[in-house]
């Protein structure tokens, strides 16, 4: 990829040369031993969660005093789609210049020979698919209120022209351990778009992947249909499609489009129903686009309250 040895090109973005334990621990999985990161300023608190190409760990910020979360990023598993044109990590850069009252803070990358730490705000509630697998599913009282949060900062991301491309309950995180307040996070995935041009790649969960991924280029309208399946999944703790394979995916929707019946609608109101319906077109021209989505009657409680 070339882009290893990276300059001070953003304000919040550094190359440094950490603790060797650190790097060692980075390498694999973190270390359960409390450890202090020293270069970085960061005192080792636990583990978040883990990924493909990242582990998330909660950090003590030993200047300000204050936790933060610490994504370590392996070099070793990205690709060039994760760089810039800058050969700086993209989600940093996005995340930048993204700031929303529903998209998580951040607060600075920094770098060293074999990852990359992403550092942003820790937030307490742990993640919407966490709290769903406790409940099994939410109310739509409390999917109206949070969707609401989701969508205004998907519209907030497509005016900055950025598609996050991974939007499923994984990435969706609670503020708090009590309440609905909800911030989106991981923009690992995340681009920047045209409006003239089409992005291409294949990207996030097969479950939550639009039939147009696989069929050629795509636009923002990806993050709708994430958003339509996430609703579903919410109110009903089902995916409406499953499997590993997108391919696979793509057959289930184009062989049976979405539809709602009495199985698996049970409690969702006729509303919520027709918006559904609105986000999980098959044909991305005919998708709502995320204001749409917000001026729909389903939030007429909610608008102008968040």
């Amino acid at each position: 990829m070339g882009c290893v040895s990276i300059k001070h090109i953003k304000s919040h973005y550094h190359k440094i040369q950490p603790h060797k334990r650190s790097v060692e621990a980075s390498r694999g999985s973190i270390s359960d031993d409390t450890f202090l990161i020293e270069s970085l300023g960061y005192l080792y608190i636990s583990s978040i969660g883990s990924g493909v190409y990242s582990n998330v760990i909660s950090a003590k910020h030993m200047i300000s005093k204050t936790y933060r979360a610490v994504k370590v990023i392996k070099k070793s598993k990205l690709i060039t789609e994760h760089y810039s044109e800058n050969c700086t990590l993209k989600e940093s850069e996005i995340l930048e210049t993204v700031s929303h009252p529903h998209i998580l803070n951040y607060y600075e990358t920094l770098e060293d020979q074999n990852c990359f730490y992403v550092v942003t705000e820790l937030c307490k509630g742990g993640n919407l698919s966490q709290g769903l697998y406790k409940k099994g599913k939410f109310s739509e009282k409390d999917v109206v209120y949070v969707m609401f949060q989701i969508l205004q900062a998907v519209e907030f991301l497509h005016k900055e022209m950025v598609a996050h491309r991974d939007l499923k309950p994984d990435n969706i995180l609670l503020e708090e351990c009590d309440g609905y307040k909800v911030k989106i996070g991981d923009f690992g995935n995340a681009t920047w778009f045209e409006k003239e041009h089409l992005m291409f790649g294949c990207y996030g969960s097969p479950s939550y992947i639009p039939p147009e991924v696989l069929d050629g280029g795509y636009n923002e309208k990806v993050d709708i249909w994430s958003c339509g399946i996430m609703t579903y999944v919410l109110l009903t703790g089902k995916l409406p499609y499953y499997g590993y394979d997108p391919l696979n995916i793509k057959i289930q929707v184009y062989s049976k489009p979405f539809q709602i019946t009495e199985e698996n609608s049970e409690g969702i109101s006729e509303e919520c129903k027709e918006l559904l319906k609105k986000m999980l077109r098959i044909k991305p021209e005919e998708r709502v686009s995320a204001t749409e989505a917000l001026s729909d009657v389903w939030f007429k409680n909610i608008q102008g309250d968040n």
